[in-house]
């Protein structure tokens, strides 16, 4: 088991967000990554390496609860990925998937998916759902879209939909909790910390999700932190794993780190220097913590 405690001292950074239209300041969410091909393949991979690293698909304690039957919610599905994998296996259970943009499955592509569920929604709105409606709700990798102050709202939401005795998993990271830190990556961190701080959001707010699941009445709460390795391939032995952060670092951060760095304004200078970073990142064998943490309604 890792440390929970350590902590970078370089502050927060961010996965890569941008303002969506919202109907109020408040309820704005970021999502700078784009919604085509290469990008929902980029997060079905990321997805298969969380999966991988953690050896599993969820830890929460939900077997039964999915064999028997029962509701469930992915928020912030993106392609539906989580909920493609786990309706073959729990066919009695009901998947709902849920994401700012219809980046899921739709019309003939879900026409074979009788137990699944999809539809666009901004999760720092209210959610569409009753009270006590799903056995189990998961999420991942939305820290950097969710501004600091709307985590105790969001999660009072996920505990007034989850029935008694359910469950709710949060798996997150928080990228300055880096070992092996080289000074290439870090300038790439330094740039994601001040694009996030613009808009409000602080990643290390993945730190207070387990002080947030109690005020919001949560018990049994469970954080198991795992190595996420950036430029290597770990133990899992997943080369997907490297893919999946240069194919973020080469086309989704570009914007903002070119922005902040100008003299890599042209391409062949900035995937010289992305190439740079991966090399020092495998060198290292630079790692972030990844948290996987969960919680239970009480029965009553």
């Amino acid at each position: 088991m890792l440390d929970t405690e350590h902590h970078s001292p370089h502050g927060d950074s961010i996965k890569s967000r941008q303002p969506e239209t919202s109907d109020s300041q408040n309820n704005k969410s970021f999502y700078l990554l784009s919604h085509d091909e290469t990008e929902k393949e980029r997060l079905r991979k990321q997805s298969a390496a969380v999966t991988a690293i953690c050896g599993g698909n969820f830890d929460a304690p939900v077997h039964d609860y999915l064999a028997k039957g029962t509701n469930v919610l992915d928020s912030g599905c993106g392609p539906g990925t989580w909920i493609l994998d786990m309706y073959k296996e729990y066919p009695q259970s009901t998947f709902y998937g849920i994401d700012l943009s219809p980046v899921f499955p739709t019309g003939n592509n879900a026409a074979d998916l009788a137990n699944c569920k999809f539809s666009c929604h901004n999760v720092l709105e209210p959610l569409p759902f009753p009270d006590n409606h799903f056995g189990f709700i998961r999420q991942q990798f939305l820290v950097g879209g969710i501004p600091e102050h709307s985590w105790p709202t969001l999660l009072k939401e996920f505990m007034r939909i989850v029935e008694p005795g359910g469950w709710i998993e949060l798996t997150e990271v928080i990228p300055t909790d880096v070992f092996n830190l080289g000074p290439k990556y870090e300038a790439v961190n330094n740039a994601m910390i001040q694009y996030a701080r613009e808009r409000g959001v602080r990643m290390s707010a993945t730190r207070e999700l387990e002080k947030y699941l109690i005020d919001a009445g949560a018990v049994h709460i469970q954080n198991r932190p795992r190595l996420f390795p950036i430029g290597h391939i770990g133990p899992s032995n997943d080369s997907w794993i490297r893919e999946n952060v240069i194919s973020v670092l080469r086309h989704q951060f570009q914007p903002i780190f070119v922005k902040m760095h100008p003299e890599l304004q042209d391409r062949e200078s900035y995937e010289k220097h992305m190439s740079e970073i991966m090399e020092e990142c495998g060198e290292l064998k630079t790692s972030m913590l990844l948290y996987r943490m969960y919680a239970q309604k009480p029965m009553q």
